[in-house]
């Protein structure tokens, strides 16, 4: 699937040094979880959100949006960390623990999230640490995520974690049976390549099917050309602008 005009500033953006398109989400534990049900609480929410097993695959030259593919190589446990704060792990050493962990850019040839354990804050607390990147979800969408991982209740009703796992699985192996004789490097530059020029040409198709269309409706509407001309120097200005900000150094 292509990035939409929006996700693919949102990508793109990160070019610059300066910029960044992940945010971090703050999620405070009133007791440690165990490593299963944390594990089987993240992999409910893969199954909700079928992106978070898609990474960024980006053609050569610019000829076509970036493409989410499934991660041959995907490996929920690579995205789950956990780490431990000294005593007293007051609120202000797990901020600073926080800000040391969020600080490295994800990995961009990896799906793009990272949830973080963080254990030992003063009252046998614990906090969840959940980075995204803005191509995922929005701010709303990663409290929303946020909320799907808490418990309310101290033992809750089992959730089918055995049938979540199939799931999962069954995401992550998704297209490997077309390339069962190479199942990691399944992306070759070949396959990039022709399907970002399928994509650009049934652009073309599109447009040149707009173009006709908004021709038609100059040539029967005339009086209307005047608002049409001004429109379409906006809209030409407001894509311009992100373009200047994400093509400058490249």
């Amino acid at each position: 699937m292509r990035m939409s005009p929006s996700e693919a500033v949102m990508w793109a953006v990160e070019k610059d040094p300066a910029l960044r398109s992940d945010f971090c989400n703050v999620t405070i534990l009133d007791t440690l979880p165990s490593e299963d049900r944390l594990r089987a609480t993240v992999e409910r929410a893969i199954v909700a959100i079928p992106r978070l097993v898609d990474r960024v695959v980006s053609p050569p030259l610019r000829i076509a949006a970036p493409e989410w593919r499934p991660d041959p190589t995907f490996d929920v446990d690579y995205h789950i960390r956990r780490i431990a704060i000294p005593h007293p792990g007051s609120m202000r050493d797990f901020f600073d623990v926080a800000q040391i962990t969020t600080a490295p850019p994800l990995d961009r040839s990896r799906p793009l999230w990272e949830f973080t354990l963080v254990e030992g804050l003063e009252g046998g607390r614990a906090a969840l640490l959940q980075r995204l990147h803005h191509t995922i979800t929005d701010g709303v969408g990663g409290m929303r995520l946020s909320l799907s991982l808490v418990d309310l209740e101290r033992e809750p009703a089992p959730r089918l974690e055995d049938d979540v796992r199939a799931i999962t699985t069954e995401m992550a192996n998704e297209g490997r049976d077309e390339h069962a004789e190479d199942p990691i490097d399944r992306d070759s530059s070949v396959d990039v390549i022709r399907e970002a020029l399928g994509d650009r040409a049934a652009q073309a198709i599109d447009l040149t099917q707009q173009l006709a269309g908004a021709a038609f409706r100059v040539a029967t509407e005339p009086r209307q050309l005047p608002g049409r001309v001004r429109g379409a120097g906006e809209l030409r200005g407001s894509r311009r602008r992100p373009v200047l900000v994400t093509d400058r150094d490249q």
